[in-house]
């Protein structure tokens, strides 16, 4: 926000530098008055005193004033409103009109800075020809007779050249060194630079702009800027409401920030000195009465500090913090906010950005809350780690983000990091992890998509592949036979890819890849947002199609690709801003979704049906299935040797992935137990009330059904001769029968003698502990 509003016309002029100003022009008389101010310096240089008439006439005028560095504020919602999560700044300074600052700090700050503010043009005659006389006896400009007007263009130039030193950029940074040099050091050129520009800004603005804008930019200790946040951070209050002993206390400070600010308790005595003396002034000056500059004067300094910490590392609440990186890092990211990664910091840390993100704080609590109770931020048996991410469908936004860490440095101890579990390498997240039977659901999708049916047969029997029985990119792999098994150790048997997705059997996966190109099995994922967590394309070997191989991604991606599957294929970037607005009131267009149709919509549906089954009764993630009569889709994974263990699924309107496996080493989860139960099935215990409170917050609808090729019936075999009538064949096409509703005879639908995935006749392998296949090295 500009300093100022917009110029208006200055009064006529008053007192005699005004009259004489009227007459003879304003520079002349600043010229002349220069010259009397700087005589004794020339004389001491060996120079005529003309020389600070001349040098005068060469400074322009007019003062760039620009934009005062401001705070950028990150929002999440809660109920619907608002709510502010953290800061960023350089400077935390939040400007404010003249109505918002209490009059007893107006004057304050006149009392005692600038006794005659409302008298001169910008500069003091008087205050200038006592400065002589001190000038005389020093040999040196140690008395300025800076005006408030000239310290307001001080610090303008001043922070102009802090913001080039913060740039990044060499040569920008070269020239601020420069201007904080010119701007800060003592000397004759200064003090004309900022008499004349003094005299501009008064042409230009009222006393009361001037006053507010000089109140706005002052430096009150440390980072606090502006009289807004320092009597907040100081006092508790907003400027609007602080006491006279408190105004004083703070306008103290401006004059010496460091050595008076009253967080360092060492410092209060002398803030209690000096501002006493303010009080004195203010009363002298008639802006107070005797007895209330008694009673302020015998009133202790008693600071309130509420401290205001810039970036995430004191984000609220908590859980927050590494959402608040996410938000972080898209803003470093993206051009939308600038250029260059330097010019997005600055915007970040200067430009008052109020920053919406899409958080929603109920569903983090819940989120936060279960994943901290379950997964505890440190475990004897590993370095163990826990994420859940949840992303609405068809927007891409991200409704919660937490992990079972603190957020902090390693050097916080154990059970502290930095590193966003749920996130990419370009949002502050790890390498990723690998996502063990999840990926299946891209095997499937592509199965749908050239055509192929849930209820055809696949020879899930077979655990040995030679190399070449694989296509990669159209061309045959070539190496070591590939061998496969199912958490039993045993092969399985002929059965549909709807039956080997309810049960994740790797076998029958593994047979169905081999009709498939792998590479189409990556672009497919690829399609539905999948990368590998450091921003590599996906690998396509046969490892991968059970999530084993060296593919390893990000929790967050695996959210969105299930919300594309669940909204009939359509595909949306992941986005943690819904709005930005700068302090004019004008909008910055954050990164948006770019939803599209990533795969074929009947693909997705089939897709869809297969990893409800999964979420029913006798399927692997019957655990995480909230229950509450929302239809959900999901898939379970789980890597070699249970070291990572997964839950991804999605209703139609919000979709949640929960990890939980070791941050470093290889551990089992399973055999290992932790508060509240087995490692290995933490997973279900965090994702079932996520979800419950998902569906209480954000609803769902059923998904639809598929038609078309992905639900064709295989005609049955030929009966034997008989004299028995051979049954009716099945749908051959059009509408699919839920999982469990599958004509008798047909493949879904267990008939006396035959088997559904999970249950086993005589010489058949027994099945998993926990219904989940797994590949072992």
């Amino acid at each position: 926000m500009a300093t100022f509003p917009s110029p208006t016309t200055r009064r006529d002029p008053v007192g005699v530098i005004g009259a004489l100003a009227a007459m003879t022009g304003l520079t002349v008389l600043a010229g002349v008055l220069v010259t009397i101010l700087v005589t004794p310096v020339i004389a001491v240089a060996g120079t005529t005193a003309s020389f600070g008439v001349q040098a005068f006439n060469t400074i322009p005028e007019a003062l760039e004033i620009g934009e005062q560095a401001q705070t950028s504020t990150i929002y999440a919602t809660r109920d619907g409103q608002p709510v502010k999560v953290a800061e960023f700044f350089s400077q935390n300074r939040e400007e404010v009109g003249p109505d918002a600052i209490a009059q007893s700090v107006k004057d304050a700050v006149v009392a005692t800075e600038d006794p005659r503010f409302y008298e001169h043009n910008g500069v003091d005659s008087f205050a200038a020809v006592r400065a002589v006389f001190q000038n005389l006896s020093g040999g040196d400009i140690e008395s300025g007779a800076s005006t408030v007007t000239m310290q307001y263009v001080r610090n303008v130039l001043v922070q102009q050249a802090e913001a080039q030193l913060e740039s990044g950029d060499p040569e920008v940074v070269a020239a601020g060194e420069v201007a904080y040099r010119e701007a800060t050091t003592t000397t004759l050129e200064r003090k004309l630079r900022e008499i004349k520009m003094a005299i501009g800004v008064e042409e230009r603005f009222d006393k009361e702009q001037i006053l507010t804008a000089y109140l706005n930019i002052a430096n009150f200790g440390g980072t606090v800027y502006g009289i807004e946040s320092a009597a907040r951070y100081y006092y508790g209050v907003p400027a609007a409401d602080v006491t006279p002993e408190q105004a004083a206390s703070l306008v103290a400070m401006v004059n010496s920030p460091q050595s008076l600010r009253i967080d360092v308790p060492e410092n209060v005595p002398a803030n209690t000195e000096r501002r006493d003396l303010l009080l004195a002034n203010m009363r002298d000056a008639g802006m107070l009465t005797a007895e209330q500059a008694e009673a302020a004067i015998g009133t202790p300094v008693t600071p309130v500090i509420t401290p205001s910490t810039s970036g995430c590392g004191n984000a609220e609440p908590a859980s927050a913090a590494y959402f608040c990186e996410y938000v972080r890092s898209e803003v470093l990211n993206s051009e939308e906010f600038g250029e260059t990664r330097e010019e997005r910091g600055q915007l970040l840390r200067r430009g008052g950005l109020e920053i919406v993100t899409t958080l929603d704080l109920g569903l983090q609590d819940v989120a936060a809350g279960e994943l901290q109770r379950q997964v505890p931020a440190t475990a004897a048996f590993t370095d163990i780690g826990g994420s859940v991410v949840s992303v609405e469908t068809g927007t891409g936004r991200i409704v919660a983000m937490a992990q079972n860490t603190a957020y902090g440095s390693a050097d916080a101890g154990p059970g502290a990091t930095q590193v966003n579990y749920s996130a990419d390498t370009a949002h502050g997240g790890s390498a990723g992890f690998q996502v063990g039977s999840t990926y299946k659901a891209f095997t499937l999708v592509e199965w749908l998509q050239q055509g192929n049916s849930l209820y055809e047969t696949v020879n899930a029997s077979r655990g040995a592949w030679p190399m070449s029985s694989f296509t990669a990119c159209d061309a045959r792999l070539s190496g070591p036979t590939y061998n496969v098994r199912n958490d039993t150790g045993g092969a399985g048997s002929d059965l549909t890819p709807l039956q080997a997705t309810r049960a994740s059997v790797n076998t029958g996966f593994i047979a169905m890849a081999a009709q498939l190109d792998l590479c189409d099995v990556a672009e497919t994922a690829a399609d539905l947002g999948v990368t590998t967590a450091s921003g590599d394309d996906l690998s396509a070997l046969p490892s991968d199609v059970l999530g084993s191989g060296g593919n390893t991604i990000a929790p967050l991606q695996m959210a969105s690709a299930f919300a594309a599957i669940a909204n009939d294929g359509q595909a949306c970037r992941p986005v943690a801003i819904d709005s930005v607005t700068r302090p004019d009131g004008s909008a910055i267009a954050p990164p948006g979704a770019d939803c599209r149709q990533a795969v074929q919509q009947e693909a997705a549906r089939g897709a869809t049906l297969a990893l409800e089954s999964v979420m029913a009764a006798g399927g692997t993630g019957t655990a995480s299935n909230p229950g509450d009569g929302v239809d959900i889709l999901g898939k379970t994974g789980t890597t070699d040797n249970s070291k990572d263990t997964w839950m991804v699924g999605s209703t139609t309107e919000v979709a949640t992935a929960v990890w939980v496996g070791n941050v470093q080493g290889e551990v089992s989860m399973r055999g290992n137990r932790l508060t509240e139960g087995s490692a290995d099935t933490a997973r279900h215990r965090v994702f079932q009330p996520v979800m419950q409170a998902a569906n209480a917050q954000y609803g769902g609808g059923g998904f639809t059904a598929p038609r078309g090729s992905a639900v064709t019936r295989p005609a049955p075999p030929a009966p034997a001769p008989s004299a028995t009538p051979a049954p009716a064949p099945g749908t051959e096409d059009g509408g699919a029968d839920r999982p469990g509703q599958t004509p008798p005879g047909q493949p879904g639908q267990t008939q006396p003698g035959q088997t559904q995935p999970g249950q086993t006749q005589p010489g058949q392998p027994a099945p998993p502990a926990e219904n989940e296949r797994r590949e072992d090295d």
